[in-house]
């Protein structure tokens, strides 16, 4: 497989590649593998941040519905729990 540094596009499916194979308009299994382990890697790492950015700003010198609003924006971060039935 040869790739063209000169043509380095966004791929298709989620995923973003440094260079795109030329001959070929779809991945092979070797980079689906590589994209796959990369977008696993970004959400685990996008976990951790929203995970510290919410210790961080828990005891902030906000105003408590600041602090709400911010920590609530944060990706990744399990939503509060449903309101209880009636």
């Amino acid at each position: 497989m040869q790739w063209d540094k000169d043509e380095a596009r966004v791929g298709t499916g989620g995923g973003i590649l440094p260079f795109w194979p030329r001959h070929s308009g779809q991945l092979g299994n070797r980079e689906m593998i590589l994209v796959a382990v990369v977008a696993e890697l970004l959400e685990e790492y996008t976990v951790v941040v929203a995970r510290v950015l919410e210790h961080l700003l828990h005891d902030a010198p906000f105003p408590r519905r600041v602090r709400f609003l911010i920590l609530r924006r944060l990706p990744f971060v399990s939503p509060s729990p449903p309101p209880p039935p009636p």
